[in-house]
């Protein structure tokens, strides 16, 4: 992509003799790329973003900027623009496609792709709310069960427009509105026709499109937070909150969407969730949400539930558990079995469920090590979370008078096989 190219596409929208709104228009695709990383690092700041082997969908990609920005960072990446004058830009390479189409019917089979990016798709859908339900009905069609879609679009209610660069105009009747932008902004008319062509969402639209597709916001305001998150982060939109307005102090909306079935296991992957080790809160430290747990590679505190105590000192390479300890997996190939090894310093039993179906037990010798091997009753479905109940007969206290922990044995390793 050459400035020069770009200047004469936009030479064609604007005119020649726009030389201001020619200059704008192709800084704004020249910042493609510094715009959507901001983006993308503001979603992985609150939501793990494991794209290494997935299928992306960008949808309203524009001249491919985020398809730049991914490069091997994902599977697969596809972008699909609806406009040939602005795609045509973008550069096909390995493991990336651009595919002319519209949104409201992608040329894609159902369940096609992992994560879905439609940054500032919705406000650009003429039609308004139906063809902007129809867009993210779409999208949950080509959506994998386990999928997110990550979108932003402005909020109405905000009163400035970044598209016709003006404050309020967005108010008005449409015709007073392209009268107005006939006289102060023209550029805008010349390039998007009329202020009803770019239909911004209200709160309680933006609400009726969620739920008319069939989507679910992973976190409860369209800003990536819950409630209690507003209280604490700040004040004055937390007042909003509690006036049970929470949807509207925001300039743009940004969330994270997946299928309602889906919604609570994705919600392990929120970065925002604090977990409990050794009774104090610490951040957690993020790896991949993976189909197994080795606390010899890596420390995995985002999987872990209740129950878990980190080791007292040096690297992480096992984890205490409690009479009682939960963790998660996700499944993300055909398995049917589960491994675990560890060691037991005490005699005693441990008993095992998945997903709340006991699969097996195993008496634990004093100190021994343990490597057990256990068939699972049943076949989960690929894409998904799994629970790990693990459950001690017996447990002791540690010697220091001042531990007051109930310790019941060593896990270093657990995972989902074939």
């Amino acid at each position: 992509m050459t400035e020069s190219s770009l200047e004469e596409t936009a030479e064609k929208i604007f005119g020649a003799r726009d030389p201001a709104a020619v200059a704008q228009w192709v800084d704004y695709w020249n910042r493609g790329q510094e715009r959507n990383l901001d983006l993308l690092r503001s979603f992985e700041e609150v939501f793990l973003l494991d794209l290494g082997k997935q299928r992306v969908l960008d949808a309203g990609c524009g001249v491919g900027s985020m398809g730049e920005v991914l490069r091997e960072r994902c599977g697969h990446y596809v972008g699909v623009d609806v406009n040939r004058h602005v795609l045509r830009f973008s550069t096909p390479a390995v493991r990336r496609s651009y595919v002319q189409g519209s949104g409201l019917s992608l040329p894609f089979a159902g369940r096609s792709f992992d994560c879905i990016f439609a940054f500032d798709v919705l406000e650009h859908l003429p039609g308004g709310l139906p063809n902007q339900i129809r867009f993210l009905t779409e999208l949950r069609r080509v959506l994998k069960p386990m999928g997110t879609i990550l979108f932003t679009t402005p909020n109405f209610w905000y009163p400035y427009d970044a598209h016709s660069r003006s404050y309020f105009a967005h108010y008005l009747p449409v015709r007073l509105a392209d009268w107005i932008h006939r006289r102060r902004h023209p550029s805008f008319l010349k390039e998007h026709g009329s202020t009803a062509n770019i239909p911004l969402l209200t709160p309680r639209r933006l609400r009726a499109c969620i739920e008319g597709s069939g989507l679910t916001l992973l976190h409860e305001l369209p800003c990536c937070l819950d409630r209690n998150q507003v209280f604490r982060l700040s004040p004055l939109k937390s007042t909003f909150t509690n006036l049970g307005l929470g949807w509207y102090p925001h300039a743009e909306f940004w969330g994270i969407l997946s299928r309602p079935s889906s919604r609570s296991s994705l919600r392990l992957k929120l970065r925002t969730r604090l977990d409990k080790v050794d009774g104090n809160s610490s951040q957690v430290v993020w790896e991949d949400f993976a189909s197994g747990i080795d606390f010899e590679r890596k420390s995995f505190s985002h999987q872990l539930d209740r129950g878990w105590y980190a080791r007292e000192q040096g690297p992480p390479a096992f984890r205490w558990i409690a009479r009682e300890a939960l963790c998660y997996l996700q499944v993300r190939s055909p398995v049917s079995r589960l491994r675990i090894r560890g060691f037991s310093l005490r005699q005693s039993r441990l008993q095992i469920w998945v997903n709340g179906i006991r699969v097996g037990e195993h008496p634990m010798p004093p100190v021994m090590d343990f490597d057990l091997d256990f068939f699972l009753p049943f076949s989960p479905p690929e894409d998904r979370m799994v629970k790990v109940f693990l459950k001690c007969d017996r447990t002791y206290r540690a010697e220091h008078p001042d531990d007051r922990r109930n310790l019941g044995a060593v896990v270093r390793a657990l995972e989902l096989l074939p």
